[in-house]
C-alpha cells in the first residue's frame, strides 16, 4: 500500500517575506516625488496641475508602505483622514476668505485653519511612514496552517512563521 502526503498550506498571496526598506522606499519616495514633481510643474505656470501632484504625494504616498506590506486598509484609511483634514482646511478657509474684505482679523482666522488642520497632517504623515516597518513586520509574521497524512496516522501542526 502505497502512502500518500497530504499538505495544505493557508499563506497569504505574495507569500515570500518582504522587505522594510522598500516599504519605507514606497512610503518616502511616494510622498517626496508627486510633492517635488508638483513644485518643478507650478513653477512652470502649470499651477493647478502643480497643486493636485503635491496633494496626492500628500495623501496617498505615505500610505504606500501599508499597502505594500498588505495592510490595505490602513492605508486607505490613513490616507482617506488626510483627504479629510485637507478638505476641511480648504473649506474653513474659503468660509474665512468672505470675511476678508470686511474684516481685517479674518487673516488671523486663515492662520489658525493652518495650523489646525496643518499640525496634524503633518504627524500624520510621520506617524504613517513611522509605522511601516510594523506593517512590514507584521506582513512577515503570519500563521500556517499544516495538515498532513503520515503513516503514523493524521498530524495538525499550526505554528507562527518569523
Amino acid at each position: 500500500m502505497r502512502h500518500r502526503l497530504i499538505l495544505l498550506t493557508f499563506l497569504p498571496l505574495f507569500a515570500g517575506t518582504k522587505s522594510t526598506s522598500i516599504g519605507l522606499a514606497f512610503s518616502i519616495g511616494g510622498t517626496v516625488a508627486p510633492i517635488a514633481t508638483g513644485i518643478v510643474v507650478a513653477r512652470h505656470n502649470k499651477r493647478e496641475l502643480g497643486l493636485l501632484l503635491g496633494l496626492n504625494g500628500i495623501v496617498f504616498g505615505p500610505s504606500l508602505g501599508h499597502i505594500y506590506a498588505g495592510q490595505n486598509l490602513r492605508g486607505c484609511g490613513s490616507g482617506c483622514l488626510r483627504a479629510s483634514l485637507i478638505t476641511m482646511g480648504i473649506v474653513a478657509a474659503s468660509l474665512f476668505s468672505h470675511q476678508k474684505a470686511l474684516d481685517v482679523g479674518a487673516y488671523k482666522h486663515n492662520e489658525i485653519v493652518a495650523l489646525a488642520t496643518g499640525i496634524p497632517l503633518l504627524f500624520s504623515i510621520i506617524y504613517d511612514i513611522a509605522t511601516v516597518p510594523i506593517s512590514v513586520d507584521h506582513y512577515n509574521t503570519r500563521l500556517e496552517f499544516r495538515y498532513g497524512l503520515h503513516r503514523s496516522g493524521y498530524q495538525l501542526e499550526v505554528s507562527w512563521r518569523w
